[in-house]
């Protein structure tokens, strides 16, 4: 019993002192700071650099690269310490206000029956800067895109309920405005797409 409490006490306080690795860092680096955690099968994604032959690779693996067991995987290539996070919506708003977008995992689940990576959700600014989702079927980093599986695995992993929102906005990440997501009520809890399908 306390080596569960102290794992899941490591656990938080690994995640909540996370820093953004950089793009080009291997998904198993990414990883590494969850204790037991196995992101080996993701190991040939380190080896391509080119989105397109990573979407391809997930694609062609979808049926093993989208179980539960790597939810974690999937989660922690997105995951943003919530310093950078704001320094980021911080860098891109500047003195204006900063405009923000909901969306309930329902009616993200509900834009497509898709579980897999055969479609991604790519995130739009109007031009008021709310951000639509739309669903669409080639992995693109500019507007940005986030699997399905990584809604997925974001739900699991926080054991979120339907109506949970997700908060978009855009922000500036290494000097290339992209959209930015956090869980409505919770701290650490901050994505970003990082030009990765996963």
């Amino acid at each position: 019993m306390k080596k569960l409490i102290f794992l899941l006490s490591f656990t938080a306080v690994v995640w909540s002192c996370k820093k953004k690795e950089p793009i080009t860092a291997p998904i198993n680096k990414m990883a590494a700071a969850v204790a037991g955690l196995d992101c080996s099968f993701f190991s040939p994604l380190d080896t391509l650099s080119n989105p397109q032959d990573r979407v391809t690779w997930l694609r062609l693996n979808q049926v093993e690269a989208c179980k539960e067991k790597y939810d974690t995987c999937r989660v922690n290539a997105h995951l943003m310490d919530s310093k950078y996070f704001d320094k980021a919506v911080a860098d891109y708003w500047q003195s204006n206000s900063v405009n923000y977008t909901g969306y309930n995992l329902e009616d993200i689940k509900a834009l497509t029956s898709e579980q897999k990576y055969g479609q991604f959700l790519c995130a739009t600014p109007d031009s008021n800067s709310n951000i639509k989702l739309t669903v669409v079927s080639a992995f693109t980093v500019s507007p940005a895109c986030f699997s399905i599986p990584l809604f997925y695995g974001i739900g699991r992993i926080n054991a979120l309920n339907e109506k949970t929102q997700l908060i978009f906005t855009r922000g500036k990440v290494g000097g290339q405005e992209t959209v930015v997501f956090f869980l409505s009520g919770s701290s650490g809890h901050c994505y970003d797409m990082s030009k990765e399908p996963l």
